[in-house]
């Protein structure tokens, strides 16, 4: 049931990902696609935010790998993989939001989880926005899988959360009681220890990306002063 599920979430999520021939984000393209065609192929717009430490590697790399995956296996040309493939992969991530949806409703009322399931799979902002590839979109879905979970393993999901999007840890911060915050600390080190070794080895030198986004968006040299 579970498998079966899934598969066709799946497969709705991807048939409305290869139907979008819009935009609705700049982001979309300039903090995962060009710089994953860049890690890939060679050819990738990086725009300032690279150069200044501002993003973090590991959602670009992501779709990078499976780029060069499906080329590999398919011989399919650079530029049929590069529109295609983070499709695909978007579509992944977005089923499983609406997977995770399902299954933490399901806690409650499994006839309300399917309810929760159809409205998810219908909602317009679902289908238009989340089913980008927008790093926002990995954070809900690793999000909605740490609700669901308990324990270590929500744990780990929430620390990793606040590496593809620091300010995930914000959702937490007023719903988690005191002993499950102190339960966090070593996973968020771990992550975010590992996290900075990998941004550092793309970056060439040693990088903290939170660090650098809070210094760049609030310090004085930073955008702050162009936009207040």
């Amino acid at each position: 049931m579970s498998i079966l599920l899934f598969s066709g979430l799946y497969g709705f999520r991807l048939l409305g990902g290869l139907c979008l021939q819009t935009y609705f984000d700049p982001d979309e393209y300039w903090q995962c696609i060009e710089p994953a065609a860049k890690l890939a192929f060679g050819q990738g717009a990086l725009t300032w935010e690279w150069r200044h430490g501002v993003r973090s590697w590991n959602y670009p790399v992501l779709f990078a790998i499976a780029m060069i995956a499906v080329k590999r296996i398919t011989g399919l040309p650079e530029q049929v993989v590069v529109e295609v493939v983070p499709k695909a992969l978007q579509a992944l991530i977005t089923a499983t939001i609406d997977y995770y949806t399902f299954l933490l409703v399901k806690k409650s009322s499994p006839k309300v989880a399917k309810r929760a399931l159809m409205l998810s799979m219908c909602s317009w902002f679902m289908f238009a926005y989340v089913n980008r590839t927008l790093s926002n979109s990995l954070e809900t879905a690793l999000t909605a899988a740490a609700m669901y979970h308990e324990g270590t393993v929500k744990s780990v999901l929430i620390a990793l959360s606040t590496i593809i999007r620091p300010t995930a840890i914000l959702n937490w911060l007023f719903v988690l009681d005191v002993d499950m915050l102190k339960s966090l600390v070593m996973p968020m080190l771990t992550v975010h220890f590992w996290n900075a070794l990998f941004d550092s080895l793309f970056y060439g030198e040693l990088t903290f990306v939170p660090l650098n986004f809070l210094l760049y968006n609030l310090g004085s040299a930073g955008v702050s002063t162009h936009f207040g």
